[in-house]
């Protein structure tokens, strides 16, 4: 009978949260209860479940002297690793800028300058064409990456749920 099936199973589920939250079998909702004093298979279920999860021994998870020697460990382990780190960090910043935009609108005005009047003119348009470019790639990155996610949620351009085609 499909009912009584389904009340078996909603009856099991309820054993396993309640012996996996560790609470006692008095706080099974009135119904399971109910259920398991007339289905002899619920109550053997029941039955073996409740030892797995009663003998395990639960004692406190987090004592003093383990916080202690945790405190202890991640002091040590902290002590002189990115001290030397940080005053190089400012020099990183100004090297990696410099690679990734001052290297290309110097390159790019060293190519514009004959076919301009003056080596300002030639900064100025290659200052734009790096930016300009940057500013494209950026967006097109940033569109693919979003039709990536709209096609791994199932969506469609407009966000809208996108039909399945048969394969």
């Amino acid at each position: 009978m499909p009912g009584a099936e389904l009340e078996c199973e909603r009856v099991r589920e309820a054993l396993l949260d309640n012996s996996v939250e560790g609470a006692p079998m008095s706080e099974l909702p009135p119904w399971a209860a109910r259920h398991l004093g007339s289905c002899a298979e619920c109550e053997r279920f029941g039955r073996g479940v409740r030892p797995s999860y009663d003998d395990l021994d639960r004692g406190p998870l987090y004592t003093a002297s383990l916080r202690r020697r945790t405190l202890a460990a991640m002091a040590a382990a902290d002590e002189g690793r990115v001290g030397w780190l940080v005053p190089w960090l400012a020099p990183a910043a100004a090297v990696s800028i410099a690679a990734s935009f001052v290297g290309p609108v110097w390159l790019t005005a060293r190519w514009i300058g004959p076919l301009v009047s003056s080596g300002w003119m030639a900064w100025g348009i290659a200052l734009g064409v790096c930016s300009s470019l940057g500013f494209a790639a950026a967006g097109a990155v940033l569109v693919a990456l979003a039709d990536l996610r709209a096609e791994q949620a199932g969506l469609d351009a407009a966000g809208r749920p996108a039909e399945r085609r048969p394969s």
